[in-house]
């Protein structure tokens, strides 16, 4: 594609279109090998037009980076104020998140390997205010599904590292076995196996024995 000298005011998509490039490169290439020629090339407009809107590309990264959270933030709070027992809103806040995570892999792939990679010389972003934040909700939710006698007394760090195990998982697999087809309907199904349980009932193993 060739690049033209475009004004940002005569074309509302170039800043759009310079972010999708910029993270289909960082997912593919890494951050530290992506290079600004490429991401204005994708992207069909001319280097004055990124550094316009970010500044660099440590500016593009941020802005990547920063737009994933509020949306992180925005479906955690569309998934509570939805209403609802504790337990309905456990299922619906990892169906809405793992929908988000679907919808945008390549973000969560950059976001994977510079936070369990080399740094690459990428601008510090507080990755740790994903996991800290779901695993505060998570938490709270199975508290208040336990006194409320939703869920057995037991130990909610052990049920919310459940929940969270099961999130995880489904997260992994799309991100690296994309042949294992799992959607949102599996995540529900696993879900459905941490709070029923696995174990056949009493008389369902006397009838099997």
């Amino acid at each position: 594609m060739e690049a033209r000298e475009i004004r940002p005011e005569e074309d509302d998509s170039a800043r759009d279109r310079l972010m999708a490039a910029a993270v289909e490169l960082f997912a593919r290439k890494g951050y530290a090998a992506a290079t600004v020629r490429e991401i204005v090339e994708a992207a069909g407009v001319t280097k004055p037009v990124l550094y316009y809107y970010f500044g660099s590309k440590d500016g593009i990264f941020t802005e990547i980076m920063g737009r994933a959270l509020t949306l992180f933030e925005a479906t955690i709070g569309s998934a509570l104020d939805a209403g609802g027992t504790a337990t309905e809103r456990l299922y619906r806040l990892t169906d809405e998140l793992f929908g988000l995570v679907l919808d945008n892999l390549s973000v969560v792939r950059v976001a994977h390997a510079l936070y369990f990679g080399p740094p690459q010389d990428a601008p510090l972003f507080d990755f740790d205010a994903f996991h800290e934040r779901l695993q505060a909700v998570v938490l709270g939710l199975v508290n208040e599904g336990m006194a409320a006698g939703e869920l057995r007394e037991g130990e909610p760090e052990v049920v919310a590292m459940a929940v969270l195990g099961a999130f995880d998982t489904a997260e992994g697999l799309a991100l690296c076995h994309p042949e294992w087809n799992v959607d949102r309907t599996t995540l529900t199904r696993v879900l459905d196996v941490v709070f029923n349980g696995a174990l056949a009932a009493p008389a369902e193993k006397k009838e099997s024995s």
